[in-house]
């Protein structure tokens, strides 16, 4: 085990290699802004703020990861792509403004937390085979999120693909029972206090229709099941 803070704000550290440590506990390598490569090939558990602000950190890996914390990856910017093949849980913010964030794979994942990819602006694909929810802001801004497969998808959250301007498929066509609130806006580029619907066709793929329902602050859109 990495107790809490143990590494936090070693400015000079560069390359970390634990092979038997199973849990790395909160705020470990927090603020490191010279890491750039991280393997831990028997860790189950990475804790709240890990790696909080490690700015370089390019090369991640965690084969028998389950769980990952609340903002573990925060403000991670030069990440470009993640893979865990055994991440069951991803905790809120963890990938937050990670923005050169490209490729994620977590073909188990069963909960995403929210806000967990907001800001990643660079992320095109996205798969997440098993989880039945996506939570508020999950991927709120990630402007150039293309497709999405969630097969097993029953409930989307409110502002979900806030200003996910180029999302244009949604794969596997999931049996959605609720959308949240503003799930499929953006900003209007007259007015940045209103939303206006995506071009995201939300009839189409999950057999929705976006209402306005025309309040005093006249973004409010919601969604009705056709």
């Amino acid at each position: 085990m990495i107790q809490n803070d143990a590494f936090s704000a070693c400015i000079n550290l560069k390359n970390v290699f634990f092979p038997n440590a199973k849990t790395i506990n909160q705020r470990a390598f927090e603020f490191c802004g010279s890491l750039i490569n991280v393997f831990f090939p028997m860790v189950e558990k990475i804790g709240n703020k890990t790696f909080w602000c490690c700015s370089k950190l390019k090369n991640i890996f965690f084969p028998n990861a389950k769980i990952i914390g609340n903002w573990a990856f925060w403000y991670c910017i030069n990440l470009k792509s993640v893979s865990f093949p055994n991440v069951k849980k991803v905790g809120n913010w963890a990938f937050w403004y990670c923005i050169n964030l490209k490729s994620v794979s977590f073909p188990k994942v069963e909960i995403v937390e929210n806000d967990s990819f907001n800001s990643c602006k660079k992320i095109e694909c996205v798969s997440f085979p098993k989880i039945k929810t996506i939570r508020h802001k999950t991927f709120f801004s990630c402007k150039n999120l293309k497709s999405v497969s969630f097969p097993n998808l029953k409930i989307i959250e409110s502002l979900s693909f806030f200003e996910c301007e180029k999302l244009s498929t949604f794969l596997g066509n999931p049996d959605v029972i609720y959308i949240g609130v503003n799930a499929f806006t953006k900003r209007s580029k007259m007015d940045d206090m209103k939303f206006i619907p995506l071009y995201f066709d939300v009839e189409r793929y999950l057999g929705f229709r976006p209402v306005n329902m025309d309040d005093e602050l006249k973004y409010h859109y919601e969604y009705v099941k056709i």
